[in-house]
């Protein structure tokens, strides 16, 4: 009950967001409705908690994986009812992205079953046999699921690079990559959204697994070797403040609000 509750209450914070943008302005951004909800559904106690937002955003993630709203193909922004095409619902983005594989019910994963699939030792063989330039690089595939000995890890800090690395990997190498991340939450299952099949599995059906560790959900699994991604972290530091501050993985807040709208919360993450 407290469930439905509390996804009752994010709708009406989501209806009254959109009913004051202006009608050439398609969409909300999650963080719209999250101050909304905040404002006006949660008490001076709970603001101030940290895990009230990871409570709203895992609510807010499966109402849309459920159908209870669109998303604008790049996963930033949201309506209730569709208002053009480049906002689509979850089943509607497996067709577009995923080709219209289902997921599983128990864990939100990409069935791998609709998938090219092929072996560990045939794909490696072929890989060293190249001897040309390919003109154009197949879709990628994952492997038939037989244990291998060559698993790697793919660690970095959170705003390193990963995912667009990852983009490389999966395009060059033409296996599905993973990751050790949580699809109850926005920032991750965007990733699957927009085409990362792998995302979230960990299992010998990817070559390539990325993690955060130690940082975030902590899913066990066995790696060979590692590539570490590393960037400057000046760099890091600015962009895990966007990534926070408008809760997307490609936008920025405007360069004024670092010492103006979120002067104190830039100051405590310096610090």
């Amino acid at each position: 009950m407290a469930g439905h509750q509390k996804c009752d209450k994010i709708m009406r914070s989501f209806e009254s967001v959109e009913s004051e943008q202006p009608q050439d302005v398609l969409g909300v951004f999650e963080i719209q409705v999250w101050q909304r909800y905040r404002q006006e559904h949660l008490t001076e106690e709970e603001r101030g908690k940290i895990l009230t937002f990871f409570d709203f955003d895992n609510h807010f993630t499966n109402m849309y994986r459920s159908g209870s709203f669109f998303a604008r193909l790049d996963f930033n922004k949201f309506c209730q009812r569709k208002l053009s095409d480049d906002f689509v619902n979850a089943a509607e983005s497996l067709v577009l992205f995923h080709k219209g594989n289902e997921v599983c019910r128990s864990t939100g994963l990409i069935k791998s079953e609709g998938f090219a699939k092929v072996s560990y030792s045939d794909h490696v063989r072929a890989l060293l046999a190249r001897s040309a330039p390919v003109e154009e690089l197949p879709s990628p595939a994952f492997f038939d699921g037989q244990p291998m000995n060559n698993k790697i890890a793919y660690a970095s800090f959170p705003r390193s690079g990963n995912t667009f690395f990852r983009k490389y990997l999966e395009q060059i190498g033409g296996i599905f990559t993973g990751s050790d991340g949580d699809l109850n939450f926005t920032l991750h299952y965007c990733l699957q959204f927009c085409g990362f099949s792998g995302e979230c599995k960990v299992n010998d059906e990817c070559w390539f697994t990325k993690t955060h560790y130690p940082l975030g959900k902590k899913v066990a699994f066995k790696a060979n070797k590692v590539i570490l991604c590393v960037r400057n972290p000046l760099d890091v530091l600015t962009s895990m403040f966007n990534f926070w501050s408008s809760r997307t993985q490609n936008l920025s807040i405007q360069q004024q609000d670092f010492h103006e709208r979120y002067a104190q919360e830039w100051a405590n993450l310096v610090k």
